[in-house]
């Protein structure tokens, strides 16, 4: 049977699931590719995949079932689908304004996300696939992808796909290969922002987590804090950031 690990993700915040954590996501999507780099193993594949413009895309009707589906109230599910459907939209031609047009897709991001960094709340558009490593079994999972993109009209953007592969010959990669038509690449591999792989990792996989400290205390608005203020934003920063990885 193959597995699908859908990503709830927020800004280094933990998914809001009963008892779920996104840390959780990632510990298990490493223990799932333990053995990728062995020889003799049981042949399997992960394949990453990126839904393309995940909020512009996503088909009403198919938001508006699934929230009947997880039980939420008629009066409450009425009150999301009217802040949904009913956007507008006025397009600024050569400092001319065309007439105003309405919506038929996509949900609007919240005007406050920016301000507090926040990136998506349950936001699936990052999805790991695991399967057997031969062509009948990804050919489900392409079923199921078209299955899906029929409901929700959300596809995978393929530049942005890539397969993983553990023990498999060279013959049966190129069928999947040119099957899926996504690129093959090899671990680790970035997962909710932290790279995961089969190995232990080495001091340069770990640049990228001192880069991003680096620049939380070396931004301009910390150059303006008292030497107190500076200490206690290092103790946050590397203290969030370095958690999460770990």
């Amino acid at each position: 049977m193959a597995s699908i690990i859908g990503s709830i993700t927020s800004h280094n915040q933990d998914a809001f699931i009963p008892g779920k954590q996104i840390h959780s996501h990632i510990l298990l999507a490493t223990e799932l590719i333990m053995g990728y780099t062995r020889k003799h193993g049981t042949p399997r594949c992960l394949i990453q995949l990126d839904l393309q413009k995940a909020y512009d895309m996503l088909n009403w009707k198919a938001l508006e079932t699934i929230l009947f589906e997880l039980g939420i109230p008629e009066t409450f599910v009425h009150w999301i689908m009217q802040g949904v459907s009913s956007v507008t939209y006025r397009f600024s031609i050569n400092g001319d304004h065309s007439n105003l047009m309405q919506a038929k897709r996509g949900v609007r991001h919240h005007s406050k996300c920016g301000k507090l960094g926040i990136t998506h709340l349950t936001f699936a558009d990052d999805i790991l696939l695991f399967s057997r490593g031969d062509k009948q079994s990804i050919d489900v999972m392409m079923q199921a992808m078209d299955t899906f993109y029929s409901s929700t009209r959300l596809v995978v953007n393929p530049m942005k796909c890539y397969i993983y592969f553990g023990d498999v010959d060279i013959d049966t990669k190129q069928e999947i290969l040119a099957s899926t038509g996504f690129n093959e690449d090899a671990l680790p591999f970035r997962y909710l922002g932290v790279p995961v792989t089969s190995k232990r990792l080495t001091v340069n996989h770990y640049l990228p987590l001192i880069e991003k400290i680096l620049s939380r205390i070396n931004h301009w608005s910390a150059k303006l804090l008292s030497i107190v203020g500076r200490v206690q934003l290092v103790k946050a920063v590397t203290t969030s950031i370095a958690n999460y990885w770990l």
